[in-house]
């Protein structure tokens, strides 16, 4: 995730996890070889953070949906900006 979500997110996520929430961190012999597959548990608990309890799968579940429905849009702006980086000589 990186710096693309706060650290008060991360932190709101985290307090609100269940215990019985399972994500995997694998470590590799270098740095580039660790894995936190936790981050997707994490990620979809910050998309429910103040969502009452028995709301909480519908609510990720449409805001999925719509995140899924907005791929295209994303991919259509990385072709936009790609060809403008090109053209000013950016890239």
């Amino acid at each position: 995730m990186g710096g693309h979500v706060l650290p008060e997110a991360v932190s709101r996520a985290v307090d609100g996890l269940s215990y019985d929430r399972l994500g995997v961190l694998e470590f590799g012999a270098v740095i580039g070889a660790t894995h936190f597959k936790v981050a997707g548990e994490l990620i979809a608990e910050m998309l429910v953070t103040g969502v009452p309890e028995n709301q909480r799968l519908p609510s990720l579940q449409a805001k999925m949906k719509t995140m899924a429905q907005l791929l295209p849009v994303v991919q259509a702006l990385e072709v936009v900006l790609a060809i403008y980086a090109d053209a000013r000589g950016l890239i």
